[in-house]
């Protein structure tokens, strides 16, 4: 039997496949990879930190400040102040943010009553429950194999630099 991350990475490129393809039928193509991540790991109606957003995307809070930035360029996101602390700026959905989620939403649901229609709707609800099941963390032990201990994050003071002079430039 052929190994099953095989079929998991042909399967999850297919979707990927049909949602970039309904996107680009819906006016929506010019989205990067990055931008759809994190929209994906926005809540609706819920303001979200970047340091938030970061973390959930696996990614600098530099970047999602990036990505952000594009997002409001492109009109999709919105830029709020934390009503708790003015100095920070939550990244929220904006009104066409919002519209694009729910034709993403709708493009998901026609691609599953196309594939129920392609595998049948039994072997879709199979699949379904399968991916539903709690496979727990996302790590694999090696019998007779411990885990190295994570290092602790240590803080680093920096030395700071000489200033040039005319006798050391």
């Amino acid at each position: 039997m052929p190994p099953m991350h095989k079929f998991l990475m042909e399967k999850a490129d297919w979707y990927e496949t049909c949602m970039q393809r309904r996107a680009a039928e819906l006016g929506y193509g010019y989205l990067k990879p990055s931008m759809v991540t994190i929209m994906k790991n926005m809540t609706k109606d819920q303001p979200a930190r970047m340091a938030l957003l970061a973390q959930r995307a696996g990614t600098t809070r530099r970047r999602i400040s990036q990505i952000a930035a594009e997002g409001v360029k492109l009109g999709i996101l919105e830029l709020v102040e934390d009503p708790h602390d003015k100095r920070v700026l939550l990244v929220t959905l904006s009104k066409a943010g919002e519209d694009m989620g729910r034709a993403a939403v709708a493009s998901m649901l026609r691609i599953e009553a196309e594939l129920a229609q392609r595998i049948g709707r039994a072997n879709l609800e199979k699949l379904t429950e399968v991916l539903a099941m709690d496979w727990g963390l996302p790590e694999v032990h090696e019998p007779g194999v411990t885990a190295k201990p994570r290092r602790a994050a240590t803080s680093r003071t920096r030395t700071p630099r000489a200033k040039p002079t005319r006798e050391n430039p």
